[in-house]
């Protein structure tokens, strides 16, 4: 590994380091190396990444083939699936530091430059996953039901649309519930579903709905905006949470009018519950939106529904949707912090992810009383696989016999105790390491050491500096993409 270092591992890592230190604040490192890339001429000139034709084989079909089932996911997938977990980490971004669900959640700036505010944010990350919570639960029951939902125009035939993605905060819940196969799982069958479906067939939607430079997840799927004046089921499903929530400390805003006059038109006791709402709000505003949304949800589930799908309300309520969010947003973050998505070996990353995901399985056959744990990166291809939920149990079943379930609440101890073991494991079985540096630098070497030997040729200096020069060209256009400047172009 050590080809721009004299040194080792660490070496390589330190060197990297100062590269980086350099390109951030030349002024600090006078005597760094020096990377000089000029900025595009034009917007159209400036780089792509990853780029475009990364994703060109996403499947925008209703069902995917047999044989793309029964097999792993592409790197396609793989790559929109990263794109998914950046826009997760910019919605809780933006809801911990917006001012707006500042006003809403009753957090108060109690003065200029106020060192203990972050902290105080934090409580809104809480109730915004309390609430996304609730909005999928009623988005699942009725989307995934064959029976009817009263209240939804008679073109719907009484359903929710499954073949547009939901809004970003149901979508984040739906991911972390399809990332538990068994109870997901045994929740569709509940529903009288012919198969369990997930995002099989809406990743060329997920990959469109993200914007490439920001992260941002728009609703071009035909979601409801909130400036519509309608106050139907679907129509609050489909809103923007974050944008709901932003207006609704303004009682004339829509977000109000929709909330409080209830969800559906029907014989709710609109004006007794509005009654309430209004009290409450005055006597208890800091926890009245939480309220309002739980009280109008659960109205409508208890009065409106079918049979099915109170009981699917009734069930869901049984698995801890919240804490199967907070254990993700933990991958979220570690996969943010890699920042592959940006990455020069992008690609080879995940060729490499999905060999070493087969090799995993067959491990699992091996050794099925073991706690076979994946590395991150095989984790990337296992979670993309679980969210395609008929597919990976076919794949499942035909490499291991079983459906292998990796449970993610499992103690850190034991996870370092079980890599070690499947370290030993891997190496001996397949003679390659299986514990991994996934840095920009360690998977860019590798990749042209890949090339390289396919060639014939390894010259190593020529390597290193190819590498160092590489990484160095990412990272500016990534520290231009922050500072939302001109991306740099090379020569």
């Amino acid at each position: 590994m050590s080809l721009i270092s004299p040194y080792d591992q660490h070496g390589l890592h330190a060197q990297s380091r100062l590269d980086a230190l350099t390109q951030l604040s030349p002024a600090q490192v006078p005597d760094g190396p020096k990377f000089r890339f000029r900025a595009a001429p034009t917007p159209s000139e400036q780089p792509v990444i990853p780029p475009e034709d990364l994703f060109a084989s996403l499947s925008g079909t209703v069902r995917p083939s047999l044989t793309e089932s029964d097999d792993i996911p592409n790197t396609a997938r793989c790559a929109s699936h990263l794109e998914l977990l950046e826009a997760f980490a910019v919605l809780k971004n933006k809801v911990i530091n917006s001012n707006a669900l500042d006003r809403t959640f009753g957090i108060k700036h109690e003065r200029q430059n106020d060192p203990a505010l972050p902290q105080r944010r934090q409580v809104k990350w809480t109730k915004f996953v309390k609430l996304a919570v609730v909005r999928f639960k009623l988005w699942f029951a009725t989307t995934f039901s064959r029976s009817p939902l009263l209240g939804l125009p008679e073109h719907t035939g009484g359903r929710l649309d499954r073949t547009r993605l939901p809004p970003l905060d149901v979508l984040m819940v739906w991911h972390a519930f399809m990332l538990n196969p068994q109870a997901y799982e045994d929740e569709c069958l509940s529903l009288h579903e012919d198969s369990v479906s997930g995002l099989e067939s809406l990743w060329k939607q997920v990959h469109e709905a993200i914007n490439a430079s920001t992260r941002d997840y728009s609703m071009q799927n035909g979601a409801a905006d909130l400036g519509s004046e309608s106050n139907s089921l679907g129509d609050l499903v489909h809103a923007d949470l974050l944008k709901f929530l932003s207006a609704f400390n303004d009682m004339h805003s829509v977000s109000w009018n929709i909330l409080s006059e209830g969800p559906v038109e029907a014989p709710l006791g609109v004006e007794d519950i509005k009654r309430e709402m209004q009290t409450e709000y005055y006597n208890n505003p800091d926890n009245a939106v939480e309220a309002y949304l739980i009280r109008g949800y659960s109205e409508v589930g208890g009065t409106h529904f079918s049979d099915d799908v109170t009981a699917a309300l009734g069930r869901l309520s049984g698995f801890n949707l919240i804490d199967a969010v907070n254990r993700v947003s933990k991958f979220v973050d570690r996969m943010c912090t890699f920042l592959w998505i940006r990455s020069p070996a992008l690609l080879s990353t995940l060729q490499r992810a999905r060999n070493r995901y087969r090799n995993l399985f067959k491990l699992s056959e091996l050794y099925p009383d073991r706690l076979i744990t994946p590395t991150l990166d095989i984790d990337l291809v296992l979670r993309t696989h679980q969210l395609s939920p008929s597919g990976y149990r076919r794949y499942s079943i035909r490499t291991t016999g079983r459906l292998v379930v990796h449970d993610d609440e499992v103690g850190q101890d034991i996870l370092n105790s079980s890599l070690r073991e499947v370290e030993s494991l891997y190496r001996a079985r397949f003679c390659d390491s299986y514990l991994l540096c996934h840095c920009w630098d360690c998977e860019a070497i590798r990749e042209a050491i890949d090339k390289a030997s396919k060639n014939g040729i390894i010259d190593i200096e020529a390597i290193g500096k190819k590498v160092r020069l590489d990484v160095a060209y990412y990272r500016a256009v990534e520290i231009a993409r922050r500072k939302k400047e001109m991306l740099p172009v090379r020569e």
